[in-house]
């Protein structure tokens, strides 16, 4: 596939996810959470599914510095290269604990 079919198909695929990010917003109550989680949930797997975790350590002072966070938070690095992290709020306005589901470990703190 060429680079500018790819980047055609990438461009209208992110066209086609915001306008049903913008259908769903014009909804009401349960429905309108019910098709934000289930659109922003599919566009996640995307990246996210089948994925392998390969590296799990906190934040660098410099990764910290660079997002303007005042802690530290768990950093999951992926097989492709990429990053997953915490936040406190969908605006990065600092790192967040993850909860899990280990009887051993409940919370994976933030680390001031």
């Amino acid at each position: 596939m060429s680079e500018a079919l790819s980047t055609d198909k990438r461009a209208q695929g992110k066209a086609e996810f915001y306008a049903k990010i913008s259908e769903a917003v014009e909804l009401r109550g349960d429905e309108r959470r019910e098709a934000l989680k289930t659109i922003w949930g599919n566009e996640a797997a995307k990246y996210i599914k089948g994925r392998r975790i390969v590296e799990v350590r906190y934040m660098t002072e410099k990764e910290m510095s660079d997002l303007d966070f005042h802690s530290a938070g768990i950093v999951l690095k992926l097989d492709n290269g990429h990053c997953i992290f915490p936040s406190r709020d969908d605006e990065g306005n600092d790192s967040g604990a993850l909860f899990t589901t280990f009887n051993e470990m409940h919370t994976v703190p933030v680390i001031s």
